[in-house]
């Protein structure tokens, strides 16, 4: 008799996903992230404490296609970092074990 292998129909074990709840599985903790990842220009920020290291690139002192390309891929991190915490709140909350419609739903907002 032949053994089957359990096929894994997720990126995630249990103990990942369990950890992945309890550590992002209030909205609190998703903002703090996207504070300290991607940050924004906020009145109420002290001088001095907002870092944010695309805004040093010295663009005018490029040329314009180096200058394009440093934009373009600090675009693409944003948009990767806005995609991992749209696919960490959708792991955190899911109860029903369908994070692919979730990630669908809230990529959406």
């Amino acid at each position: 008799m032949s053994e089957q292998k359990e096929v894994r129909t997720n990126r995630f074990t249990d103990t990942e996903l369990a950890w992945i709840k309890n550590t992002f599985g209030t909205e609190e903790s998703l903002m703090m992230l996207r504070k300290i990842f991607l940050p924004g220009l906020d009145a109420t920020t002290p001088i001095g404490m907002l870092m944010d290291a695309w805004t040093s690139l010295p663009l005018k002192e490029m040329g314009e296609a180096e200058a394009v390309r440093l934009v373009q891929a600090r675009n693409n991190m944003i948009n990767h970092t806005e995609t991992q915490l749209v696919m960490l709140r959708a792991l955190a909350s899911d109860t029903t074990g369908n994070v692919a419609e979730k990630i669908k739903k809230n990529s959406s907002k």
